[in-house]
Order: structure tokens, then C-alpha cells, then sequence
């Protein structure tokens, strides 16, 4: 888990870059989740993060969980700065738990995850 490794050498985060006199670091974590149910699908929107670590979002990757959290599924969504996704194919009945992490040059930033599980419409 990249939010829980240990300072490198000399008590840095191995997760910044120094670069041209200023610090990169990972981007920032979305906010405002929403996930709504459809059929057979959910419907998932956030905000950009407040902060983008000083380089530029390029993308934002999701993921859905079918067991509460446990094990985690990537949404095929290809690459997009766009700030909502339509998740299909999913089962009717079934609740899914969604995270949306932040990524620019660094990596993808820590995750916003949905607090409860929403099933899609029948």
C-alpha cells in the first residue's frame, strides 16, 4: 500500500519528487463521492481534489468492491480527467462499495471511498 510506506533515505517520502526548485508530491484525494444506483449499473461523481500535489491530474481510477470492501475490482474507464463515470454490467441486487483515486505524474493519491454500499436498480 503506497499510503503506508515507510520515509526513505534521509527521512524523505519516497513518494515526492524534487523537481526544478519545487516539491511534487501525489496527488490529492477526491471529494464529494457520490454513487447512485441504475439499472445494472451506478452512477459515480466526485469533485477534483482541493489540492494536485503540484502536478496536474491526468487521470482518476475506480474501483468497486462486490464483499464490502474486502477485495477491489479497477473499473475499466480508460484514461479521463473527467469527474463522473457510469459503472455497467454490474448484478441487480448485489451492493457495491466504490473508491475514485486522484493520479498525477507521482501515482494515484489516497482513496475516497463511499461509506455504505449502494445496489444498482433491477
Amino acid at each position: 500500500d503506497l499510503a503506508n510506506q515507510s520515509m526513505g533515505a534521509g527521512g524523505k517520502d519516497p513518494l515526492e519528487i524534487e523537481k526544478v526548485g519545487f516539491l511534487i508530491k501525489m496527488g490529492g484525494k477526491v471529494r464529494s463521492l457520490k454513487v447512485t444506483g441504475a439499472s445494472t449499473s451506478l452512477n459515480v461523481s466526485w469533485l477534483a481534489p482541493a489540492a494536485d500535489g503540484g502536478s496536474a491530474i491526468t487521470d482518476y481510477l475506480i474501483e468497486r468492491s462486490s464483499n464490502g470492501g474486502i477485495t477491489w475490482v479497477l473499473v475499466s474507464d480508460g484514461v479521463s480527467t473527467a469527474t463522473s463515470h457510469r459503472i455497467t454490467g454490474l448484478a441487480a441486487g448485489t451492493a457495491y462499495k466504490v473508491r475514485v483515486f486522484a493520479t498525477n505524474l507521482l501515482g494515484a493519491g489516497a482513496a475516497l471511498t463511499t461509506t455504505k454500499a449502494v445496489k444498482p436498480l433491477a
